[in-house]
């Protein structure tokens, strides 16, 4: 009986500790947010964009704190050549305004590139409502939901951390249990930010028109 009740008492006084280790995490996840957006706005300023990148400054860095807190969230490498470094936001944020730069430049060519050109196959451009979600493909899916998550983040509608849970969990497919191991926080955190973005992701992605190809 004293074994048993000697466990208990184990058992319990160590739940007080894991909420404050979840806590911190949580706290800290918080200020790595902050400190990704502070930096990224010192390091891309507004105006200092020329040419084919005229004023795309903040949508710049909005998807490079994205990223960035991204690969915190993921614990991803910033280099996959090289071996596991500790986190280091300054670099981290510099080598995602570097990946953001060059993919907003290879889309904007993209783009002016496909405007005179013929579709090469048969695309059927409708709502997304008046498909069924199951009939989606995965690809649209993601598109889909990244495409909101940078309009939301963009306009103020959801935090950069809350961004970055939606976009690891509905983009990148990684398990709400897994993403709360990973950086030591609660399950229930990550379904509460979750739970701020999904209406505000939902409420745009009604409004987004997509292509699909040999679909519908």
């Amino acid at each position: 009986m004293k074994a048993n009740q000697s466990k208990h008492t184990t058992t319990h006084s160590q739940n007080p500790n894991k909420r404050n280790d979840h806590e911190a995490s949580e706290e800290r996840l918080e200020k790595i947010a902050e400190e990704l957006t502070t930096l990224a706005l010192k390091r891309l300023p507004d105006g200092v964009l020329r040419g084919i990148l005229t004023a795309q400054e903040e949508d710049i860095r909005q998807e490079a704190i994205l990223l960035a807190l991204t690969w915190y969230l993921q614990g991803d490498r910033i280099d996959p050549d090289k071996p596991v470094e500790a986190w280091h936001a300054p670099r981290a944020i510099a080598g995602a305004l570097q990946i953001i730069k060059r993919d907003t430049i290879k889309e904007l060519f993209r783009k002016a590139e496909s405007r005179p050109r013929m579709p090469a196959m048969p695309t059927t451009t409708c709502h997304p409502v008046m498909v069924r979600t199951c009939d989606w493909p995965t690809p649209v899916m993601r598109d889909l939901c990244h495409e909101a998550i940078r309009v939301a983040l963009r306009n103020d509608r959801i935090s950069a951390l809350s961004a970055a849970m939606a976009a690891a969990v509905y983009v990148h497919g990684i398990r709400v249990g897994d993403l709360a191991k990973r950086r030591n926080v609660c399950r229930s955190s990550v379904y509460q930010h979750l739970s701020r973005a999904k209406p505000h992701l939902r409420e745009i992605i009604e409004t987004i028109e997509v292509a699909f190809v040999d679909v519908i």
